[in-house]
């Protein structure tokens, strides 16, 4: 009997690896993310700041890290506040929007 219990913990298993493969498989973004992540794209020349979150309502945490983070982050700041403006402008945000950035200072 115990031989035939475990080809059916097998089956379930398979069964339950693939149903869970396949809902993550069919997550998506929210709008909110979508447009932090064109502006995560504009703004990636910046090696010391690292994307460690990204909330639903396209809100981020990030780290800091290495040689010349300060001055780093403070222009990736300044390139994701012109990217945002972008966005208000062309109307894909509303204006009044304005996305959380917390900065995490990391250990060199």
């Amino acid at each position: 009997m115990r031989l035939a219990i475990a080809p059916r913990i097998a089956t379930t298993a398979a069964v339950v690896a693939g149903v869970l493969l396949g809902g993550c498989a069919t997550v998506k973004n929210t709008p909110a993310q979508n447009l932090a992540h064109q502006r995560l794209a504009q703004c990636n020349r910046f090696p010391s700041v690292v994307l460690r979150s990204l909330a639903l309502d396209g809100s981020m945490i990030v780290f800091t890290r290495g040689a010349g983070a300060v001055s780093e982050y403070a222009a990736w700041r300044g390139c994701m506040e012109e990217a945002l403006a972008a966005q208000k402008k062309q109307g894909t945000l509303p204006s009044d929007a304005q996305p959380t950035i917390v900065e995490i200072k990391e250990g060199r």
